[in-house]
């Protein structure tokens, strides 16, 4: 090789190990939410919004937090917990190296101080599930939660840790919190999210919702690639979500159901009503197909609490739609009340009227609150951590129609160990779908689209039934990393990097090599070329004699 190919090599090497410029840095992985209407406040202590309580599941820590598909309890800022043989008393061990995002440690002092004060507040979101509880910090990492009657659903604590040193000044940008996300910024149309740098943070740097006046608006955005979600989506978007390019449509929910409860005294007509709706025809006629038909109550949103497969088939056959039964119905006349005054309320209620008119029923639609009296309320439940407090209306103490196996469930649930506790609040759900007493219609699914042009790994493939925003446990946007960038479009900044130093790690060696094969031969040597690569440590060639 000439020394000229030497000098070329050299340069190469030279290039690629030490740019001229600076290469250009990743830009920030990001990802927004879009959302429709109002932000609103996200103060825990007065706040109510959807954007509200999924930024503090982000930047405040709860002791448990909830699996992505079963919704059941595992750690969250308590590593581990022990309950008590009477549930009334669980003691949490708060996971090494928590810290609020200013760098303080998370204490069980904290917790305490959240608790007493969201429950002596009555802060909105948690007003009425803290009742009766108390705590108390046996040092920094170990917190005792006490209740002094019914436990509830401990040890699932419904209260968001706040930091105590910080919580004085109003919440507001640059509030300290102990998630991987704290908010960074907020105006009147968006909020931004900002990832904690410390060890293990997730790939995602920021998190941006931003509101939007209309679905119409919000769908836009969709389809402008503005937003990589689209939330709170109408049922009647539906169509035009699923028509923009690119877009991935999906609806589910944590457990909310539409039913009857049933307050007719005839076994026979009760069952014979539950027989007579097409639960699917009611999904398409009052959510534009927007939801899922069911039969079985759901009594609690994690599913060890609902009944297994072959239960809830049984169920099914027994008080699942048959047209035959309509013939029961002839005749008949039925009220049905709202247990709410809004349009959704009014959508299904007005389709199930529809169904009964059909079968020859006299349906009369009561106003909303006229619950009692009438013979078909319209509820919409959402359950909670907790199976208890749905079974308590069909109590025997509560003087509406109950049964031996309902009375003995309830006495399960609130003094029972897991095992026990779970098989009643299947068995109560499975017996009151049976009875007919509570006439399951369907979940009223939620409406989401989402790119992933931009971010992916919203969603496990090639199907997941879970909301990619909004759901009640947020682990998964942990998972969501960077697009990869369709063929023929740039190659990602740190891939250039990679192959840059690479290559010229290999021209550098190679030119060392070439080097000294010259100067063995007795070659003349360019002294430039012999310190560009890296000849400054051997000794001189001498000219030859």
């Amino acid at each position: 090789m000439r020394a000229g190919a030497v000098v070329v090599l050299a340069a190469l090497a030279g290039g690629a190990v030490a740019p001229a410029t600076p290469l250009p840095a990743a830009e920030p992985l990001r990802m927004t939410i879009g959302v429709v209407g109002d932000i609103g406040s996200l103060d825990p202590r007065e706040g109510t919004g959807a954007v509200a309580r999924e930024i503090w599941r982000l930047q405040y820590p709860a002791l448990t937090d909830l699996d992505v598909a079963t919704l059941a309890p595992v750690p969250g800022l308590a590593a581990s917990w022990t309950v008590s043989a009477d549930r009334r008393q669980v003691t949490y061990t708060i996971r090494d190296g928590a810290s609020w995002s200013d760098g303080r440690p998370v204490t069980a002092h904290d917790v305490v101080f959240s608790l007493r004060h969201a429950r002596d507040g009555r802060w909105p979101y948690a007003a009425g599930t803290l009742d009766g509880l108390d705590a108390r910090a046996a040092d920094d990492r170990t917190v005792v939660v006490t209740a002094a009657g019914d436990p509830g659903p401990l040890p699932v604590l419904a209260v968001h840790v706040v930091p105590e040193h910080a919580f004085g000044r109003e919440p507001g940008p640059g509030n300290v919190g102990a998630g991987d996300w704290h908010v960074t910024g907020r105006t009147d149309r968006e909020v931004r999210l900002a990832a904690v740098d410390r060890p293990g943070r997730p790939p995602l740097d920021e998190i941006v919702y931003r509101s939007y006046p209309d679905g119409g608006a919000l769908l836009g955005a969709l389809r402008a690639g503005e937003v990589d979600v689209a939330a709170g989506l109408a049922p009647g978007d539906a169509a035009a979500a699923r028509a923009v390019p690119g877009a991935t449509v999906v609806h589910a929910n944590d457990g909310d159901q539409w039913l009857l409860r049933a307050g007719i005294a005839d076994r026979d007509l009760r069952r014979a009503v539950a027989r007579s709706l097409d639960r699917a025809r009611l999904v398409r006629d009052a959510r534009d197909g927007v939801g899922r038909a069911q039969v079985v109550p759901v009594l609690a949103r994690d599913h060890a609490w609902w009944p297994g497969a072959a239960d809830a088939a049984a169920v099914t056959g027994d008080v699942g739609y048959r047209p035959s039964a309509r013939a029961a119905l002839a005749g008949r006349r039925l009220v049905i009340g709202l247990d709410r005054d809004d349009g959704a309320a009014a959508a299904v209620a007005g389709a199930v009227a529809r169904q009964l008119r059909e079968a020859g029923a006299e349906v009369v639609l009561a106003g909303a609150g006229d619950g009692p009296g009438v013979d078909l309320e319209l509820v919409r439940r959402d359950p909670g951590d907790d199976p208890a407090p749905a079974l308590a209306p069909y109590t025997c103490a509560a003087g509406r129609w109950c049964d031996a196996g309902i009375e003995a469930a309830y006495a399960d649930l609130r003094d029972g160990d897991p095992a026990r506790r779970r098989d009643a609040a299947r068995a109560a759900a499975a017996r009151l779908a049976t009875e007919a007493v509570e006439i399951v219609l369907f979940a009223p699914d939620e409406l989401q689209a989402f790119r992933s042009d931009h971010v992916t790994g919203l969603l496990r493939e090639p199907r997941d039934e879970r909301l990619v925003a909004f759901w009640p446990a947020t682990a998964h946007y942990r998972e969501v990393v960077r697009a990869a960038a369709p063929p023929g479009e740039e190659v990602p900044t740190g891939l250039f990097v990679v192959l840059a130093v690479t290559i010229g790690v290999i021209a550098t060696a190679g030119a060392v090599v070439v080097s000294r094969r010259v100067r063995s031969r007795g070659l003349p040597v360019d002294r430039d070329v012999e310190g560009a690569v890296g000849g400054e440590g051997l000794a001189p060639e001498r000219p030859p004699a």
